[in-house]
């Protein structure tokens, strides 16, 4: 195929049709799989082909991602219609402002902050978890520190992996997160739950038994 004068292979036959052999600068391509950018060649991101848009010379899908002057951004939460750019960075119009390229987004105890990418938890600016894993309204505040409520937990002031099993069954055992189904706390103490109904689950001091086959006196245990 010729491209701005220059004579060039097209895309493999057997991969590319004949309809989607484009030109990129003065060489071939497949404009199913990559597309051009300001003459860059690049693979095109996943998503829709209409959603595939050019940053400068590099590719990306605008649906997840947007270009402010160049770079390439995370879109912030909230609806793509309130999604601008202040120099480089996207925010969003209806949580932040941005005054010559100067992005404010609210004050923690007194202080400016960016609100898309952090969050004021008791008077101390944190940042936000990683906004690919965590959507924003999973972001709490545990004590000074922010955290995804979706795959941690708060427990009296320290950050816990959430345990195994149903969020429902997600308790606190002091600043441990345990598992409600499978385990029991007795005075700060996380235990195995004993076997039986749970029904009859107590605790003897710091000790998890079955109130069926044991009994406690004065937090000493005696089991039949």
């Amino acid at each position: 195929m010729c491209c701005n004068g220059n004579i060039t292979p097209r895309p493999e036959s057997s991969c590319a049709a004949r309809e989607n052999n484009k030109c990129c600068g003065s060489v071939g391509f497949d404009n199913a799989v990559n597309m051009c950018c300001n003459g860059a060649m690049n693979a095109r991101p996943d998503g829709y082909k209409d959603s595939n848009k050019c940053c400068g010379q590099q590719a990306f899908d605008n649906i997840g991602s947007m270009c402010c002057n160049g770079v390439v951004n995370l879109r912030p939460s909230g609806s793509p219609s309130y999604h601008e750019c202040c120099g480089t960075v996207a925010f969003n119009k209806y949580s932040c402002t941005c005054s010559d390229s100067i992005l404010s987004c609210g004050q923690c105890d007194g202080e400016d902050f960016d609100s898309t990418n952090q969050m004021c938890c008791n008077g101390n600016i944190t940042p936000r978890p990683d906004p690919t894993c965590s959507a924003r309204e999973n972001n709490k505040c545990c004590g000074s520190v922010g955290f995804d409520n979706v795959a941690e937990m708060c427990c009296n002031g320290a950050v816990n992996a959430r345990p195994d099993g149903y969020k429902v069954n997600n308790k606190c055992c002091g600043q441990q997160a345990f598992d409600n189904f499978a385990n029991m706390c007795c005075d700060g103490v996380v235990n195995a739950r004993p076997c039986g109904d749970p029904s009859n689950h107590e605790c003897c001091g710091t000790v998890a038994f079955n109130q069926i086959k044991c009994q406690c006196n004065n937090k000493a245990l005696v089991c039949i």
